[in-house]
């Protein structure tokens, strides 16, 4: 198991443009990485962001697990982050 801790992480962040859900890929930066990202057809390069990103779909994070699979670990924990609640304005925070 000590294997799979060695492997490169890509965390999957949830991106919103102009209404649409994308899917931001984040990594540290690997020119293996980089290169396997170009590779697949369903993921882009945003100029705008600067990062990869691809469309927020369980058929894309899918293809990415197998994309990856045995080269790196894809870590969703991102795409599951609950929304923050913000008090109705006028009350009192403790």
């Amino acid at each position: 198991m000590a294997y799979l801790q060695q492997l490169p992480v890509l965390f999957l962040n949830l991106l919103e443009h102009e209404g649409k859900a994308f899917i931001h890929i984040w990594h540290k930066a690997s020119p293996f990485i980089s290169k396997r990202l170009k590779e697949a057809t369903w993921i882009k390069y945003s100029k705008t962001y600067k990062c990869f990103v691809m469309h927020h779909s369980n058929q894309a994070i899918e293809m990415m697990h197998q994309h990856f699979q045995g080269l790196a670990k894809v870590d969703t924990r991102y795409l599951h982050k609950p929304k923050r609640l913000h008090p109705a304005q006028g009350t009192v925070v403790l």
